[in-house]
């Protein structure tokens, strides 16, 4: 019979393989370092890209719809407190009467005494948009000024019911009011609530350690809370790793009535930053 003898490896061979095996992988790693490190590179910027795109985007979709004139910036140190009064729906009150004489069932909105209610032509608009609510504050031409200012409150009056048709309803207000100016294009606002954004860029560092803060549901003060506090606010982080941001006052247009709220953020990870601009035009036509 024939003796076969089974053969393995030796200490010295599998050594030799390890090292050969640590030179090759050590020369692949050379090679996709550099791959990876873009991917990662790469992936970090379009998430901090995002997050400023998302928060600076529903910064503009709520200046929107902002109630004129109500739109106001402080800046406290390096922290910006962007503020406005939001706007729920609206309407167009009724001016003048239908026919002369005026009919009994015509109820226009009188800005030369105390009136506790009016006529809204053409009505609300429809559901699924907000529809005003007993207990609802509105404006009458918010200029800002000190006659007529939202945040004063001396051309605002509180809903006390809501009365006649879809096409025409009656709106009552309790206790009456005599608003001081009327509105250039006969229109009122019902306002929904108070926001402030509040834009913190935090301390240096790597990272950015700021943020973004979306605050509402407040109670209106004549006066810029910073941070509001009053009533009972509600709070949204909005953005983080936010290192820098500025927000401008509104700069009126050339075209009347209408002004520009300038954006800035910049967010930072890792020592590296993603700045984000944006412009949001406001209407201001009381």
């Amino acid at each position: 019979m024939t003796t076969r003898f089974q053969r393995g490896f030796t200490l010295v061979e599998l050594v030799v393989a390890i090292v050969i095996t640590g030179i090759v992988a050590g020369m692949v790693a050379v090679f996709i370092k550099l791959p990876v490190q873009e991917y990662v590179d790469a992936a970090r910027r379009a998430e901090l890209t995002d997050i400023a795109d998302t928060a600076v985007r529903r910064m503009t979709r709520d200046l929107r719809l902002a109630v004129p004139n109500s739109v106001r910036v402080r800046q406290v140190g390096a922290v910006f407190y962007l503020e406005f009064l939001e706007t729920k729906t609206g309407g167009y009150y009724r001016a003048q009467c239908s026919t002369d004489p005026c009919p009994a069932t015509d109820d226009i909105l009188d800005f030369t005494m105390l009136d506790n209610g009016f006529d809204v032509l053409g009505g609300f608009p429809a559901a699924p948009a907000p529809q005003p609510l007993v207990g609802d504050m509105i404006v009458v031409s918010n200029q800002g000024g000190s006659l007529a200012d939202a945040y004063a409150g001396n051309n605002t009056a509180f809903i006390s019911g809501i009365s006649g048709t879809a096409a025409l309803p009656h709106v009552a207000l309790n206790p009456a009011v005599r608003f001081p100016f009327e509105s250039s294009s006969q229109n009122f606002q019902v306002i929904d609530t108070p926001v402030t954004y509040v834009c913190d860029p935090g301390g240096a560092g790597l990272d950015g350690t700021g943020t973004l803060t979306r605050i509402w549901g407040y109670t209106i003060t004549a006066g810029q809370a910073t941070p509001p506090v009053a009533g009972s606010p509600k709070t949204a982080l909005l953005a983080t790793r936010v290192s820098d941001c500025l927000v401008k006052q509104p700069e009126n247009l050339p075209l009347p009535g209408y002004a520009l709220v300038s954006i800035k953020l910049k967010l930072k990870a890792s020592n590296e930053e993603v700045s984000f601009y944006q412009e949001a035009h406001v209407n201001n036509v009381p």
